[in-house]
């Protein structure tokens, strides 16, 4: 039984981290938004200048020209360029995420953070953290892309039927890899080694499931909750419309709830899912201590 509520003893202690460190993690969303924001405009401005000469059509040219039919006859090659760039962004988003854990790692550790320190560690641990987000998105990431691009190729469009067989598998595929792969961030922004991280994070997803699973399985159902009215009430709007008084007036509580828990999961819950994989990572693997957020002062940034 005590196995059983460790699943949600992760998720509350992550909540109360969450909520003694919301203002630093906020913070250090926005200051890694921009860091991402530059990057990839640098990364734009570096594509175009280097290909500049080689366009036949000038600008306002090409947005009609690259139509339905125009992609159909190029796939072969926008598929794998697509693939490509969706690979090297999200391996720099899940870097940066890194930065993320390392804010968690300083509160469940030391039981206070400020919002530098995801930048410190990004600046310290940058290259181990590229070389994860890479892991991440070959083992999460691509294989999902892969399968829908193939299917969707095979069969020209894909059909509900097929949407909803794809994107079962999706979560599945999802659900599985990210228990498995749970702790490479949390072991990277220690300093381990990347293959070793991996090791480590298998390892704890075998022996300890109920910690690991467990956790996103509290996730899971808190989102299907979170979203389940606004997801019934989109099937009840697509059969009756929105000309009855009832829906209408239910529309506006769904939609404020919707406000309401998308704020939360915004401001506490993925902070608090990061502090929980965090505690995890520091009690099983390092067999180390964690700071109760209760005993811990508040800090302002």
């Amino acid at each position: 039984m005590a196995e059983f509520g460790d699943m949600f003893n992760d998720m509350r202690y992550g909540l109360k981290v969450a909520r003694k460190n919301v203002v630093s993690f906020v913070l250090a969303v926005i200051g890694l938004a921009i860091v991402l924001a530059l990057v990839t405009m640098t990364a734009m401005a570096a594509v175009i200048l280097a290909t500049w000469g080689t366009w036949p059509l000038p600008w306002y040219m090409w947005g009609n020209l690259m139509g339905p039919t125009w992609m159909m006859q190029n796939i072969v090659w926008l598929y794998p360029l697509g693939i490509t760039v969706l690979t090297l962004f999200s391996t720099l988003v899940i870097a940066l995420i890194g930065g993320l854990f390392g804010l968690m790692r300083e509160a469940v550790i030391k039981g206070s953070t400020h919002a530098e320190i995801a930048l410190s560690y990004l600046r310290h641990r940058g290259s181990t953290l590229l070389g994860a987000g890479f892991i991440l998105t070959l083992v999460i990431v691509l294989p999902q892309v892969l399968v829908w691009s193939m299917v969707t190729l095979a069969m020209g469009s894909t059909v509900p039927t097929t949407s909803a067989i794809l994107a079962v598998f999706s979560y599945l595929w999802s659900f599985l890899t990210l228990g498995l792969m749970s702790m490479v961030l949390p072991s990277a922004v220690r300093g381990t080694g990347l293959c070793e991280a991996v090791r480590e994070s298998i390892k704890i997803a075998r022996s300890r499931p109920e910690r690991v699973y467990g956790l996103w399985s509290v996730v899971v159902v808190g989102l299907i909750l979170s979203y389940l009215p606004a997801c019934l009430l989109s099937d009840q709007l697509w059969w009756t419309g929105m000309h009855m008084m009832w829906v209408n007036s239910l529309a506006v509580v769904v939609g404020v709830w919707t406000i309401v828990v998308s704020l939360f999961w915004l401001l506490l819950g993925i902070p608090a899912v990061f502090a929980g994989l965090t505690r995890v990572y520091v009690e099983e693997v390092e067999q180390g201590t964690t700071v109760d957020p209760d005993e811990s002062t508040i800090p302002l940034v």
